[in-house]
């Protein structure tokens, strides 16, 4: 221990235990002192400038709970006094004096430190560390057992935790390691504790059951992660959003992912008329008619497959475009894909895989895909009028269709049997042509009478023009 080089100091100590023994009351911090009032020196202090302070008024402070001079938080609170003889300036006694230190502190290796939970502010003193929301200046001034730190000089929970309001703690985002967080964010849970049982051979070379101990022991899993619980999926910042199609509510612990908005107390796509749920990505998409946007930076409404984002456009008699639209932007088929149910197949005359998978060929038509290409069946024709496939002069049809077979046929029952299914012939007032088409009988027919390209080919080429059913103006569906 360093000797205290105050020698004021040290007549203070022998004057206190003077002021004990004589039983003098004494003035306090603050007060007045004089040669006849003197300061409360079992206090720690001493008159300067007829007035009572602390005896080192550089490190000590005095605390009005304890009544005496306490040292403050980061200062030496042991000493050795020394008593000297003033005739023979030899050294006659020597003990070791501790100081009391500032309250929620410890004396600590000759060192007053703040305890546990606390932190040493300015002035010296110990401050209760700081929760969440609460002002600090560096991580320190935080509650660390809590998880926090200090960030633009607001205490907040660490990077693998949010704040939970309801338990007023931070807890485990999902992917936080259980062994440190106890609690996880909502809708999240750590794999539970389990007991497993083991069997412990007794000894090296024994063979019968009777020589195995059988014990229950317990596998301990908190090295594992907060997962999110079935139905719940994760977000960027960690939380545990119910996704598409699970129960839903208006409070924290019942939102839906973004994207999807809880209709009916199930997550849904927002434009629920607009868009349909895609399990590949997880999200919705707008449908053909839809509203979209080209905006990557926005939450976009994304087209559906084979989709893209293009410029609203109006008939002559829909209405102006209004300044409440969801968009000015319409989702519509890319070039070479045709609409159906809103969504885009491929048209007639595209490359396509057998067996056929998405995208497929237009179902409407129906085409099908021989051969890598989309095209109508066998004795059937690509009509580009009424974008279908019509049959030709011996093509199968169904009696109910009237408008599969080529103009100037009729779907007859073969062989007359009353069935649904039948055979497309050439009404009475027409005749078959050789390109099983039907022309009416009195019709003068010459080489030249029927321009080559007004016949569509039963089997295109690759050169065959593409064409879409729907209308080349794109619609905007009110919402």
């Amino acid at each position: 221990m360093q000797c205290l080089s105050v020698i004021g100091y040290l007549i203070i100590l022998l004057q206190i235990f003077t002021d004990v023994a004589s039983g003098q009351k004494r003035a306090t911090f603050g007060e007045e002192c004089n040669r006849s009032v003197r300061c409360d020196s079992k206090s720690s202090l001493k008159c300067d400038a007829n007035i009572c302070q602390c005896v080192m008024p550089e490190n000590m402070v005095f605390d009005s709970r304890k009544g005496k001079c306490v040292t403050i938080a980061g200062e030496k609170c042991v000493y050795t006094a020394v008593e000297v003889d003033d005739s023979s300036e030899s050294e006659t006694k020597r003990w070791r004096e501790e100081l009391d230190c500032v309250s929620d502190a410890t004396c600590v290796e000759g060192f007053c430190v703040c305890s546990k939970g606390y932190f040493e502010n300015n002035n010296g003193t110990c401050e209760v560390k700081h929760s969440y929301g609460e002002i600090c200046e560096n991580n320190n001034h935080c509650k660390e057992a809590e998880h926090f730190l200090c960030k633009n000089r607001t205490c907040v929970c660490d990077q693998s935790s949010n704040y939970d309001h309801s338990r007023s703690k931070c807890v485990g985002v999902s992917g936080a390691l259980c062994k440190i967080f106890a609690d996880c964010v909502i809708n999240a849970e750590c794999p539970p504790k389990r007991t497993e049982q083991m069997h412990v051979l007794k000894s090296y070379w024994a063979s019968d059951e009777d020589e195995y101990d059988y014990s229950r022991k317990e596998v301990d899993y908190t090295w594992e992660v907060c997962n999110c619980k079935k139905g719940y999926t994760n977000t960027s910042e960690g939380y545990c959003l119910a996704s598409y199609g699970n129960p839903c509510g208006y409070t924290a612990s019942q939102k839906c992912l973004p994207g999807f908005v809880c209709r009916e107390w199930k997550c849904s796509c927002k434009y629920d008329n607009h868009e349909h749920y895609d399990r590949a990505t997880q999200t919705c998409k707008s449908l053909i008619g839809g509203p979209c946007t080209t905006n990557s930076n926005t939450t976009s409404l994304n087209c559906v497959q084979n989709a893209e984002c293009v410029p609203a456009q109006y008939d002559d008699d829909t209405r102006e475009l209004q300044s409440n639209e969801i968009s000015n932007y319409v989702c519509a088929c890319k070039q070479g894909f045709i609409e159906n149910a809103r969504q885009c197949e491929l048209a007639f005359g595209e490359k396509c895989q057998v067996p056929q998978q998405n995208p497929k060929c237009d179902s409407i038509a129906p085409l099908q895909c021989i051969e890598g290409v989309c095209q109508c069946n066998f004795l059937e024709y690509f009509d580009h009028e009424t974008k279908k496939c019509r049959g030709l002069v011996g093509s199968a049809c169904i009696k109910g269709n009237v408008h599969f077979c080529t103009d100037g046929a009729i779907c007859k029952s073969y062989r007359n049997v009353t069935v649904e299914n039948g055979r497309c012939i050439c009404s009475s007032e027409y005749r078959a042509t050789s390109e099983r088409k039907c022309e009416l009988k009195n019709e003068v027919r010459s080489m030249t009478s029927t321009p080559v390209d007004a016949i569509t080919e039963v089997f295109p080429t690759s050169t065959t023009p593409l064409s879409i059913r729907s209308s080349t103006t794109a619609q905007i569906f009110d919402v």
